[in-house]
């Protein structure tokens, strides 16, 4: 199940579906709605949800809950300058962005009712917001801002967000996550008026937005647009009167560390297990979260005879 949103920028667009992996397609046509600006999607590809605007503070977003055979308007959303939506792979949360009008800030809204109510997420800013990305679960999501704006993540479905500096400010256009909302991949887009034409670049990050690589390989282009496979190792990017673009990325493993002795130990805990070091490495699942503590031998049977249990240590693993 496929769905796509189209416009020419003179108010002419639909929206297209496909139940057949693209070999016939049927138009949405809606009054008053034509210059669509994003589309997304459930994993399984019944609840859609579609947004549009014509640039002058006037749009909305648009529900299906049949795969697109039928269309609800979302009024309670309101009418904005809607630039981009993204979706859950269940499709129960939902979360939109809005671009500038005449000066005038935006603000990123959530869904967590398939958008049949949303919640103004002022935390997140005012800024000429282009593009939004969520996980799988609906938790963690990336949003780009462009006019020298950044790129901003939040881990609590859009209730709090962190400015992830390390790419740096640029015209950011699209942005797009894994399914498990570890890898990101941002692309940007300027135009430069000396030569006449646009250039940008592409960057990824593997640990949810704290760092960034430049992607060189891709080269200097006008990418506008990305889209990840679930599990981050592949990309694909489209270029401004362009083509598009197919990458594997590195997606080499991470290792974290973490000094037990930077924590109390336990009463009756021998200094090797007082004093030692975790490490893990993963591609995925490499952070020691807060909260690793050490345990006595006291109470605990060892799985082997003959063994003297001189201590244990309690932590957990995360993104």
């Amino acid at each position: 199940k496929l769905a796509a949103a189209r416009t020419d920028g003179y108010g002419n667009g639909s929206i297209y579906t496909s139940t057949d992996s693209g070999a016939t397609w049927t138009e949405h046509t809606f009054a008053g709605a034509s210059y669509w600006q994003s589309i997304t999607s459930s994993a399984d590809g019944t609840k859609l949800a579609a947004a549009w605007t014509d640039g002058y503070g006037n749009g909305s977003i648009y529900i299906s809950a049949d795969s697109g055979a039928t269309w609800t308007e979302q009024a309670t959303a309101g009418s904005r300058n809607w630039s981009s939506i993204t979706s859950s792979a269940d499709g129960t949360k939902l979360a939109a962005t809005a671009g500038l009008f005449y000066g005038s800030g935006s603000i990123v809204y959530t869904s967590t009712d398939s958008g049949a109510t949303w919640t103004e997420r002022t935390p997140a800013g005012s800024y000429d917001w282009r593009s939004i990305t969520s996980s799988a679960d609906g938790t963690k999501l990336a949003a780009v801002a462009a006019r020298s704006g950044s790129i901003y993540t939040s881990t609590d479905s859009g209730a709090t967000w962190t400015e992830q500096t390390a790419a740096g400010a640029r015209e950011w256009r699209s942005v797009t996550s894994s399914a498990d909302g570890t890898k990101l991949a941002a692309t940007s887009m300027t135009y430069n008026s000396s030569t006449g034409k646009y250039f940008g670049s592409i960057y990824t990050s593997q640990d949810s937005g704290v760092t960034w690589t430049e992607q060189t390989a891709a080269g200097s282009r006008s990418w506008t647009s990305a889209a990840f496979s679930a599990d981050g190792s592949h990309l694909a990017a489209a270029a401004y009167s362009g083509n598009i673009w197919l990458g594997t990325l590195d997606t080499s493993p991470i290792t974290n560390t973490f000094n037990v002795s930077t924590t109390t130990p336990a009463a009756n805990v021998q200094p090797a297990v007082a004093n030692a070091v975790l490490s893990v490495t993963s591609s995925t699942c490499y952070t020691i979260k807060p909260g690793t503590t050490t345990l006595t031998p006291n109470g605990l049977t060892a799985p082997e005879k003959n063994v003297t249990l001189l201590g244990g240590l309690s932590f957990s693993l995360g993104y």
